[in-house]
């Protein structure tokens, strides 16, 4: 079995010579996930926030990240350190790629405690789709529906809100998120036809 990697440059998933669409592109592609009416000088900034967040919060999960009140974005870190105390969340996988051997799309989960709960970090609000993309994140793993889906929104005063989706709920979501692929796959197989 080939091995996934991941292009960090490109944004870009490949097992062997095979590329893989990522859960976010197909969302972004099909227009569930749509910033277009966000302005660059608005958006560029938030992301480029979010990939320090993610990153940071992934170096507190380890106990290697040193920072203090000073920085500017300590109010975040505040922020999920309060969260996980308060769900008493320890993850066992941090910033974990995978991807569906089945329907060949792959994607990074956040946070993930074995059998149990996937998270989604979000440095704004957490956006409807998001309950599309973790079960598309949790089918990644066997009994995908027993997860309990998180995702906690960050906020710079060290306050938090979350929202969970309910394993019951899996199966629509996920057939949502194939729907969604489903779209992808047409799109791409044709956008020659459209040039």
């Amino acid at each position: 079995m080939p091995e996934l990697c991941f292009n960090v440059g490109i944004h870009e998933y490949r097992l062997g010579s095979e590329i893989l669409p990522s859960v976010t592109q197909v969302l972004e592609n099909v227009g569930i996930i749509d910033y277009s009416h966000i302005p660059w000088w608005i958006r560029e900034p938030a992301l480029k926030r979010g990939a320090w967040i993610h990153h940071a919060t992934a170096l507190d999960d380890q106990g290697e990240l040193v920072i203090g009140p000073e920085h500017p974005y300590y109010g975040f870190i505040v922020a999920w350190r309060n969260w996980r105390t308060f769900f008493r969340f320890t993850p066992d996988f941090i910033e974990e790629r995978g991807y569906h051997p089945q329907f060949r799309f792959a994607g990074t989960s956040d946070r993930r405690r074995s059998g149990e709960t996937l998270v989604d970090l979000k440095t704004n609000d957490a956006p409807w789709w998001t309950r599309i993309q973790t079960a598309a994140y949790a089918s990644f793993h066997p009994e995908p529906a027993k997860y309990k889906r998180v995702a906690v929104e960050l906020h710079p005063d060290g306050s938090y809100n979350f929202q969970v989706f309910k394993p019951a709920n899996w199966h629509y979501d996920f057939q949502t998120f194939l729907a969604a692929l489903r779209v992808y796959r047409e799109k791409e197989t044709h956008r020659e036809e459209y040039r």
